[in-house]
């Protein structure tokens, strides 16, 4: 794990809020200092940005502990503008000490995250303190699913940051598989998405694969036909065996790079891969972490992608959210649907579509905020997509009847 701090360092932000002020012997600027600092997270703040709030970090511990940390060169630009505007000079108010830094070591996984509203973040630090505090109680060793979630979780944005910003080279490739109503192991259609960064950009590439040799066997009677529906480019038509070789060079990892395949409820896609690969007897968990892909030729070994599920990514929102659909996973996210121009038709069931859309909604969970400010944006849209109002559904049956 790297993180962006450059020659600077990270304090823990309670020491900075309740333990720097008290030690500026300076009256005046002690002063001025506990204004700005109470206000830190307000839009008066001298660190606050009109788009993102206020930006600290949110580290992690092996046991799932959490708490907030906030860059030196923060502390040092509040420091610098305090003593401008007040015409103060900078040994009126000393910065805290370097040693004063935190041991990155201490922390699994270091995350950014931003506040706009100062009571959610006075609420978070005293529910990350309670928290803190009830496992030193309890133990090391005392971690429950909700921290096995939120671990999971942050894992996943951190090394998100860390691709984007350059200190790990990763692609995330995103796959979906269509297989025949009649018989799964009839596969259809292969979707993927692969993304990649240059220069922290996102670089996104769609793809959709008719696989020729099934072409005769349509889907339609309970599973809808968007076989020819791709929306996001031009299908490819080949064969299973150079659909074989072109999913193996695609999920290959290239020179040290971290290939991450994501997909949205991975046993049933992951069984389906292994009928695309003709692997037999093979069992997969709904949490698998990892898919191994045979190689090219026997006389190499085969490799395993690192796996991630959308769909855990959601069971970390919130309890029962196992099983949801792609379509009500992407309203609830607000992904634009796979439509055409002017039309009003989802072309969901298009492997292609399937697998754009399960890879920005990933990127909406990797490169948005940290799990409980996600959860409290995300609920009630989670209720209103899942759980509508009863008065809806009587009307609709009464328009029915």
């Amino acid at each position: 794990m790297s993180i962006d701090i450059g020659k600077h360092g990270l304090y823990k932000l309670s020491d900075i809020l309740y333990s720097w002020a008290p030690r500026v012997k300076h009256e005046e600027a002690r002063t001025l200092l506990k204004t700005a600092l109470k206000s830190l997270s307000e839009p008066s703040s001298y660190l606050y940005n009109e788009e993102t709030g206020i930006e600290l970090k949110l580290a992690m511990s092996g046991d799932g502990s959490r708490r907030f940390l906030i860059p030196s060169r923060h502390i040092e630009y509040l420091r610098y503008r305090i003593c401008l505007e007040n015409e103060l000079s900078p040994a009126c108010l000393p910065l805290p000490s370097s040693a004063s830094y935190v041991d990155l070591s201490q922390y699994s996984h270091i995350t950014p995250t931003t506040y706009t509203i100062p009571s959610e973040l006075t609420r978070d630090m005293r529910r990350f303190h309670r928290q803190g505090k009830s496992k030193k109680r309890g133990g090391d060793d005392n971690i429950s699913t909700h921290d096995l979630s939120s671990y999971y979780f942050e894992r996943v944005r951190s090394d998100f940051d860390d691709g984007k910003k350059g200190f790990l080279k990763v692609r995330y490739v995103a796959v979906d598989v269509e297989s025949w109503e009649l018989d799964h192991m009839v596969i259809t259609e292969i979707g993927y998405s692969q993304l990649h960064f240059e220069n922290e950009n996102q670089v996104i590439t769609p793809g959709h694969i008719i696989i020729t040799d099934h072409t005769r066997y349509k889907n339609g009677n309970y599973v809808t036909d968007n076989r020819f529906n791709f929306r996001h480019g031009k299908s490819q038509q080949l064969n299973l065996q150079e659909t074989r070789v072109f999913l193996k060079q695609l999920l290959t990892p290239i020179a040290n790079e971290k290939v991450v395949m994501v997909m949205h409820g991975v046993k049933n896609d992951m069984l389906s891969l292994d009928t695309m690969f003709q692997l037999k007897g093979r069992k997969h968990s709904a949490n698998a972490t990892h898919y191994s892909i045979p190689a090219e030729s026997s006389s190499k070994e085969e490799f395993q992608v690192e796996v991630l599920d959308t769909n855990r990514l959601l069971t970390c929102i919130g309890d029962n959210l196992e099983g949801v659909s792609l379509s009500d996973f992407s309203q609830i996210l607000k992904v634009d649907t796979p439509k055409g121009a002017f039309e009003t038709r989802d072309y969901y069931h298009n492997a292609g579509n399937d697998a754009y859309v399960t890879l920005i909604s990933f990127i909406r969970f990797a490169n948005g905020l940290a799990l409980e400010r996600q959860r409290q944006q995300l609920i009630p849209t989670i209720q209103a997509v899942l759980m509508p109002p009863v008065e809806e559904v009587t009307e609709r049956m009464e328009d029915v009847l």
